[in-house]
């Protein structure tokens, strides 16, 4: 039901009726039935909605309710509305929201934090095949309730009470995903940055994969929670407008963390996969099946687990928080920065090589087929030989596999001196924060088709298993130091790899491309390192 909604009609009163959907698919969407001249419906609607998705998307949707005034053959009239994120319902009790007072509002008008009336709702998730899954009304024991109506909190986990500027510096793109495939590999990219009051966008930069924007968006934020999510997509303007990629950080983050996100930073950019022709045809079934109101099709499809695990380059920006507090304006919604400002990674970028042996394996999901493995750091992939289990099940590859790439690199940023080159010291910050993460993936393939080539083999063959980490994470070197080292160039964080201290991190002579040192050639694998030495791994008699 409900209560002291603002009336939008000649009369007064409203033509109400209710709607909900859910963000992840907001073309199926549910309509109460119209209840006529009131302020007060009583709207005694079940909504139930299916999905049938990847559950990182589900997480991250969230239920829209919305009371309209109907207005006939004329658009209806959003009186109000609220929002409620799918995890804060996963992660109560029972999966439920209970029985209770909600304000609405209309989050369009000048007043966003004003509510425009009360609905008395509750929600539930459920498996389909749960009790309650198939409920078609309201409980007896919750609808009997007469308690009052108790004007509740306008928003519950508000950070703090007063209005914001949220304002995004986005200085530059790096080896964005090539979208358009012509005669040359381009993109028109631009930023949308979309809050819960808003949204804004950068301009368009045509056919640039490292586009420079130094630009400045703001906008304004009323009340905030800490359980709002912030969005920052990566578009291509092109003969068709598409979303290339899109990254989440929550206003919790951000405002508790204000010291570490006013400084400019390189973020992580990824997508889905591209859906492949089964997967495609699953989709449109499903959605013409919604529309004609069966559920026929909901079990076609492939099935597997979706990660976001397709690079799309990445982006170099600040966040900052502006408390408008006493009055004070907005600032302006899009201003370009002044060049003095935007002098960020343009020095001499630092050339890295990767090398990585891939040893054996135990217990892969391939059912009789082959197995590869492969690693990718930002845009460049190391892919190992397809190879089939041995009869004692173990998989063996015994194979080096190298790449190099270049990064970009700030000295005022990342104060790296001749000092600290020379006594094998380099920034904690370029490992963690200059290198892209790394995916790890394994893959069961055809060996006929592997035979076939590389291009049959990456056509055909089906992920079993992935693993996304830090670069730290892979070489395994430990943490950063948590105090600065401290000389006469003054206080700065780095690691050393003397006498190799860090393992896995080997830096060049200085003014030469060879190593300081090398590890020493041997016959066979060093026992410290053979998996096949060690009890859980040794390779039963055949």
């Amino acid at each position: 039901e409900a209560r002291g909604l603002r009336g939008m009609g000649n009369h007064g009163m409203n033509e109400c009726k209710a709607r909900v959907s859910i963000s992840s698919e907001p073309d199926d969407f549910q309509v109460s039935k119209i209840h006529q001249k009131t302020v007060t419906p009583f709207f005694n609607f079940v909504s139930k909605i299916t999905y049938d998705g990847q559950p990182e998307e589900f997480l991250a949707s969230h239920l829209v309710i919305e009371i309209l005034h109907d207005r006939g053959i004329l658009n209806e009239k959003l009186v109000g509305l609220i929002q409620i994120g799918i995890l804060d319902v996963f992660l109560s009790r029972d999966h439920k929201v209970p029985l209770q007072w909600f304000p609405i509002s209309d989050i369009t008008c000048d007043e966003p934090a004003i509510p425009t009336g009360y609905v008395r709702l509750n929600v539930i998730i459920n498996t389909t095949d749960e009790p309650g899954a198939v409920q078609d009304d309201i409980p007896e024991a919750e609808r009997g309730r007469t308690e009052l109506l108790e004007i509740p909190r306008q928003h519950p986990f508000v950070t703090s009470t007063g209005m914001y500027n949220i304002i995004f510096k986005m200085f530059q793109g790096l080896d964005l995903r090539v979208v358009e495939k012509t005669l040359w590999e381009s993109a028109d990219p631009f930023v949308r940055i979309v809050v819960p009051t808003g949204e804004n966008r950068t301009d368009t930069r045509t056919s640039d994969l490292n586009p420079v924007w130094n630009q400045q968006l703001q906008i304004p934020m009323y009340e905030p929670m800490f359980r709002q999510m912030i969005y920052i997509e990566l578009w291509n303007e092109g003969m068709s407008t598409t979303l290339v990629s899109r990254m989440a950080i929550s206003w919790k983050d951000i405002f508790t963390n204000q010291d570490y996100f006013k400084q400019p930073q390189w973020y992580n950019l990824y997508c889905f996969p591209d859906k492949n022709f089964i997967d495609q045809s699953a989709a449109t079934i499903k959605w013409a099946a919604r529309k004609v109101g069966t559920k026929l099709a909901w079990k076609i499809g492939t099935g597997e687990f979706e990660e976001q695990s397709v690079y799309c380059g990445r982006l170099l920006f600040a966040v900052e928080i502006e408390d408008r507090e006493g009055g004070k304006a907005p600032s302006l919604a899009l201003t370009d920065m002044k060049p003095k400002d935007c002098k960020l990674f343009g020095d001499v970028r630092q050339k890295v090589f990767f090398r990585f042996q891939v040893f054996q394996a135990q217990g892969l999901n391939v059912g009789g087929a082959y197995a590869q493995v492969e690693l990718t750091i930002g845009r460049k992939t190391m892919k190992s030989k397809a190879v089939s289990s041995k009869a004692n099940g173990m998989f063996q590859w015994y194979e080096a596999l190298e790449l190099d790439d270049e990064y970009v690199y700030d000295d005022q940023i990342w104060q790296w001196t001749e000092e600290d080159y020379e006594a094998g010291r380099f920034p904690s910050s370029f490992l963690d924060r200059g290198i892209p993460s790394c995916l790890l993936r394994v893959f069961r393939c055809s060996g006929i088709a592997s035979a076939l080539g590389e291009g049959v083999n990456d056509a055909t063959r089906k992920l079993i298993g992935f693993y996304r980490c830090t670069l730290r994470e892979l070489l395994d070197i430990g943490e950063p130091p948590k105090q600065p080292y401290v000389d006469s160039s003054g206080s700065r964080m780095m690691e050393t790899t003397i006498l190799n201290a860090k393992g896995n991190v080997i830096l060049n002579k200085v003014g030469s491309s060879l190593p300081a040192f090398f590890i020493p050639a041997a016959d066979k694998v060093n026992q410290q390192f053979d998996p096949s030495q060690r009890s859980a791994f040794r390779a039963v008699p055949e």
